[in-house]
């Protein structure tokens, strides 16, 4: 009696199962045949390593993918929250110092202040110190 092995598809098939820990749906009649048959159990096994690899890389470049898109998000906010902040400064120190055009001063802005000393004491100081003399 001549044993009929898996075709590549059914390898294909059971080696995805196995790598991806669904090898419970697979069929009975495919389990047995893997099971029995050394060859097969071999492709299959073979097959499965690849699989196994191949998804290792992918998980870990979507891995790689995310922590460098969450860093460059972080990267983003920062220089946004660092231009609002310069914005934010230039805005106050206009208010505090502001950034006007020279304004001309006329006389009547300006108040003549009084004098302090009383000037008739002055003379009469003056006066009585020539005398002295």
């Amino acid at each position: 009696m001549e044993i009929k092995h898996l075709s590549k598809e059914e390898i294909a098939i059971c080696a995805e199962a196995l790598a991806t820990d669904r090898a419970i749906n697979l069929p009975d009649d495919k389990k047995r045949h893997f099971r029995d048959c050394d060859e097969c159990t071999q492709e299959v096994l073979a097959a499965m390593e690849i699989i196994r690899d191949k998804l290792k890389k992918e998980i870990a470049a979507d891995l790689l993918v995310k922590k460098n898109t969450s860093k460059n998000k972080y990267v983003w906010i920062g220089i946004a929250a660092t231009i609002f902040l310069l914005l934010a400064l230039g805005i106050m120190l206009k208010e505090k110092y502001g950034f006007h055009k020279e304004e001309t001063i006329t006389t009547d802005s300006i108040k003549i202040a009084k004098p302090i000393v009383n000037t008739a004491n002055l003379k009469s100081n003056l006066i009585d110190s020539t005398k002295m003399r």
